[in-house]
């Protein structure tokens, strides 16, 4: 296993130091996350996202049987044409 281990301090000028630890004091916007209405995602989403995906997980696996069988079909054709 290789360890690569870098140094824990890292060399910088003062002002930037400085710079980097100075206390900004702002204004934040305050936005109302909990408000009613459709915006909302909840559990029948959830829901509906698992049943929809589990129809098309059915669907995909529908499709691949009736390829299958076609191919099936065919080589089976192919076979007693030969006959």
């Amino acid at each position: 296993m290789k360890l690569d281990v870098k140094p824990s301090f890292v060399k910088m000028e003062k002002e930037t130091l400085d710079q980097l630890v100075t206390e900004v004091k702002e204004t934040i916007a305050v936005v109302d996350l909990h408000k009613k209405g459709k915006g909302s995602f909840g559990l029948i989403d959830l829901w509906n996202i698992r049943r929809n995906g589990k129809s098309s997980q059915w669907q995909d696996e529908k499709i691949k049987r009736s390829m299958f069988l076609t191919s099936l079909n065919k080589t089976r054709f192919l076979l007693n044409a030969g006959n």
